[in-house]
């Protein structure tokens, strides 16, 4: 065998290796890239089969808008200052306007989803608020979810 032969022969087992390489290379990216479709195509299908759910009862698309809340403060000595929401607790705030002797104050609220009332309910506590102008705060377990568009709350103290 001549020298020329054996040069032959190295510069094929390096093309064939590269060669190889590729289709190697090739594959993967071909299982890679059949997988992120398969993935797909399932999550496709999860959310078209949880829109159809959706839709079967009645439930309309998510609002996007925050949710709006409304305060009504009845005309006894415990005024409402401040709601908030903080996940599924009503947080709300009250002051003392008068100094009227009766501390028993009660909180109703309505959670509203596209114009049904989803939950409801109401607290009474006694105020720890005795002088005028004091703070109480007091927290509230409440249910909401993505279609909640509004809280109504209201109050009304023993004087009402």
């Amino acid at each position: 065998m001549s020298t020329q032969d054996i040069e032959t022969t190295k510069d094929i087992g390096i093309v064939g290796i590269l060669f190889t390489l590729i289709v190697i290379g090739l594959g993967v990216a071909g299982v890679v890239w059949l997988g992120f479709v398969m993935t797909g195509h399932d999550f496709g299908n999860q959310v078209s089969q949880e829109h159809r759910a959706a839709e079967w009862v009645g439930e309309k698309t998510p609002p996007k808008a925050p949710i709006k809340i409304t305060v009504k403060n009845g005309s006894g000595c415990i005024k409402i200052d401040r709601v908030r929401i903080e996940g599924d607790h009503l947080r709300i705030l009250t002051h003392r306007v008068c100094g009227v002797s009766g501390d028993y104050a009660e909180v109703h609220w309505r959670v509203v989803a596209n114009n049904t009332v989803i939950d409801s309910g109401y607290t009474n506590w006694q105020v720890t608020a005795s002088d005028v102008g004091q703070f109480s705060e007091f927290t509230s377990d409440i249910q909401t979810d993505d279609r909640v568009t509004e809280i109504d709350v209201n109050n009304r103290s023993q004087l009402d």
